[in-house]
This record gives structure tokens, C-alpha cells and sequence, in this order.
């Protein structure tokens, strides 16, 4: 429960012509579904601004550096299937070579 009341945050992140989705692909050991693809994101550390959480969970999962390219007033809040809440932030411009 107390899980559930920290918030996450991540971004959804367009290339530059805004036609393409960076999505991430991963396994959840509980889960009977093999390959999930979900948005970049995490739950914040003590201390953290919204900004720099979804900044520092977008470089660990896909090394990607955005720096100043987040917005802090572009972003979508959405509910999970499990009712917690998500703050992702809008990133356009990536260049989706530089992914790994």
C-alpha cells in the first residue's frame, strides 16, 4: 500500500518528425505476460522535483540525456489499472538512433 502512494514519474518521447513512440519493452518476473511495453518512468526519490525524477528514470532505462528538453507544464496524468497516478511528461525532437 505504501508503494502505491509514491508518485511516478516518466516522459513520452517523440522523434522529430512527431510520428514515432520510444517505448520501453520489459519482463516482470510475477507477471504471466512475457514482453510489456510501457513508457519510461519511476517513482520518485525523497527530495526529488517531478522534472528530475522522470529525467533520471528516462536515462537509467534508456541512456538518453534530455537535459533541458522537458517541459514541466506539457505533460498528461493518467491512473493505472492498479489506481496509481503517472505524471509523463511530453519530450519531442529525440533522435531515436541515439536509443539503445
Amino acid at each position: 500500500m505504501y508503494k502505491s502512494k509514491i508518485p511516478s514519474y516518466g516522459a513520452i518521447i517523440f522523434n522529430q518528425k512527431l510520428d514515432s513512440i520510444l517505448f520501453i519493452i520489459y519482463k516482470n518476473p510475477h507477471d504471466k505476460i512475457e514482453k510489456k511495453l510501457d513508457f519510461s518512468k519511476g517513482k520518485v526519490d525523497e527530495g526529488e522535483t517531478p522534472v528530475d525524477c522522470a529525467l533520471r528514470e528516462v536515462y537509467e532505462e534508456t541512456q538518453l540525456s534530455l537535459g533541458e528538453k522537458v517541459n514541466e507544464n506539457q505533460y498528461v496524468l493518467i491512473e493505472t489499472i492498479k489506481h496509481r497516478m503517472v505524471t509523463l511528461f511530453f519530450v519531442d525532437g529525440i533522435d531515436m538512433n541515439s536509443v539503445r
